[in-house]
């Protein structure tokens, strides 16, 4: 049986067009990279947030709890909260300040719906601690903090 090239070309358009084509395979790609694209973003992003709740954290505890000579042991990952409300907020400030964990009255970030929160293990000298610090949902300051009850 001799089979001629039109033939040949024939099939091959066939399968082409029961395949979706060319075009549906190029859409394919752009949609992978695409969704390559945007988990990429995601995971740069979560970093940015880290990286900046972070910075804040160390600087409320230069500034406003008086906490010098600090060794950063552990940081959890980022969590966030819809139940924390006003008036737990201010118990925890009032806490806060009658523990001497803050110095004085001081001002904090205004509260948002959606707070973000970090919890630090941390030593100074030779005692290791535990906080919370609470922070609003856009990441530009510390909303409260909270001291925990250290475990080993």
């Amino acid at each position: 049986m001799i089979v001629r090239s039109s033939e040949v070309r024939e099939c091959r358009n066939a399968e082409v067009r029961r395949s979706g084509g060319p075009e549906v395979r190029k859409s394919s790609r752009m949609f992978c990279a695409g969704l390559g694209f945007l988990m990429t973003l995601a995971v740069f992003s979560s970093c940015g947030n880290s990286y900046t709740a972070k910075g804040h954290v160390k600087d409320f505890m230069s500034e406003k709890m008086a906490l010098t000579d600090v060794d950063y042991i552990a940081w959890s990952n980022i969590d966030s909260t819809l139940h924390l409300t006003d008036s737990m907020l201010e118990a925890m400030h009032e806490r806060a300040q009658t523990s001497r964990l803050v110095k004085g009255q001081i001002k904090y970030q205004p509260r948002t719906a959606k707070l973000n929160m970090i919890t630090l293990k941390y030593a100074i000298k030779k005692d290791t601690l535990n906080a919370t610090f609470y922070l609003d949902d856009k990441f530009a300051g510390i909303v409260g903090v909270k001291s925990n009850p250290t475990t080993k």
